[in-house]
């Protein structure tokens, strides 16, 4: 009886000592790849606050713009050309069209 017991409990044992094996093997891959996910993350993120960084400058640029704009159409709408042409919102105009003409060109 014992003797019967033996092999069968030496072949359980090694069979858990090889699925043993096999578990840590999965577990360093499994870890790796989640350090992998994470550095892959940390780095899209980064990338999307610059971008976030550098859609906000311009929304502010482009905003600004329309801004003046908005002022100079209104004065030339005031008949007040003359003036507005010396305003601050005229200069920022002024730059807008030229820096997109730059861009452009």
């Amino acid at each position: 009886s014992a003797d019967t017991k033996i092999p069968q409990v030496e072949s359980a044992l090694g069979e858990a000592k090889a699925k043993k094996v096999q578990l840590e093997a999965d577990l360093k891959a499994h870890k790796e790849d989640r350090a992998d996910a994470k550095e892959a993350i940390a780095k899209a993120t980064a990338m999307r606050e610059k971008e976030a960084a550098a859609y906000a400058a311009t929304k502010a640029d482009y905003d600004a713009n329309i801004a003046a704009i908005a002022r100079a159409v209104a004065a030339l709408e005031k008949g007040m050309a003359g003036s507005f042409l010396q305003t601050p919102a005229a200069q920022a105009l002024r730059q807008f069209v030229q820096d997109r003409q730059e861009s452009l060109g």
